[in-house]
């Protein structure tokens, strides 16, 4: 049989640019897969030097501290670039979420400045900005009308709460101090406040026992740790049952203004 006779078999018409043709086509399907390598990397470097660029950049300085941003990711820029909607809750996520204790309410009597001086606190102190010399002198006055609400407000900022007890030395003294490990800064913030007042929580024994120590005196004083109900979205709220040295129960409730409004008693 003659190869002309066969139909898949065409006469072999030698052409210069139908030969360029094929060979740059079969160069082309070689060496496909060798291209995403070498543009993978070019643009491997196009982004190193995005991410450079953001760091040199002044406006990513933070003004108040001095931070400057550090990219930790090459993909940093094409990230950036997806973002088209942002969706922030009320708990500060893109804010700074600074809780600091600055005034509370005892009975009728409001303590506190709005603008208060930056007082030295002493170390393990922290979110604490508080100023009134009016809160001290009616805490220390047994006889003041106000004494004893100041007194239960300190307790139940001191003894409704998660906080962890950290012990640490101070560097320069070498005295050794507390530092509160809490779930929230405003939980932080309440039991820093009442340390403040004189009403520290120093430790959680084996027993459940929730040990104060009083600054004034130096006397420390035992809470028997009954029960816990923890903070949640349904109840937003949370509640303690302690016994108080002189034996009594006491339950502490702490949360949301909405829902602690409601069951506040007349008068």
């Amino acid at each position: 049989m003659k190869a002309d006779e066969l139909p898949y078999l065409e006469p072999y018409n030698s052409n210069v640019f139908q030969d360029i043709g094929i060979s740059f086509g079969t160069w082309f399907l070689i060496m496909m897969n060798l291209v995403p390598i070498s543009l993978l990397v070019t643009l491997e470097m196009v982004k190193f030097f995005q991410g450079w660029w953001i760091e040199w950049d002044w406006r990513m300085v933070c003004p108040d501290t001095g931070i400057i941003c550090k990219v930790q990711s090459s993909a940093l820029n094409e990230q950036l670039g997806m973002v088209h909607f942002i969706f922030s809750d009320k708990t500060g996520t893109l804010t700074k979420n600074i809780m600091d204790f600055k005034r509370f309410t005892a009975g009728a009597i409001c303590y506190g400045k709005n603008d208060p001086k930056q007082l030295q606190y002493p170390p393990g102190i922290t979110n604490v900005n508080f100023e009134d010399d009016a809160a001290f002198q009616d805490l220390e006055n047994v006889a003041n009308p106000n004494h004893n609400a100041i007194w239960r407000l300190r307790e139940a900022l001191g003894l409704c709460h998660t906080c962890i007890v950290e012990k640490k030395v101070d560097e320069k003294t070498q005295k050794e101090y507390i530092v509160y490990n809490a779930s929230s800064p405003d939980e932080l913030a309440l039991v820093n406040g009442a340390r403040h007042l004189g009403f520290e929580f120093t430790e959680r024994d084996e027993d459940s026992n929730m040990i104060i120590k009083l600054a004034k005196t130096g006397e420390s004083l035992s809470y028997t740790l009954l029960h816990v109900i923890e903070f949640d979205s349904a109840r937003k709220r949370m509640t303690v049952v302690v016994r108080t040295p002189d034996k009594q129960i006491l339950v502490i409730c702490k949360g949301a203004d909405s829902i602690i409004e409601k069951r506040l008693a007349v008068g």
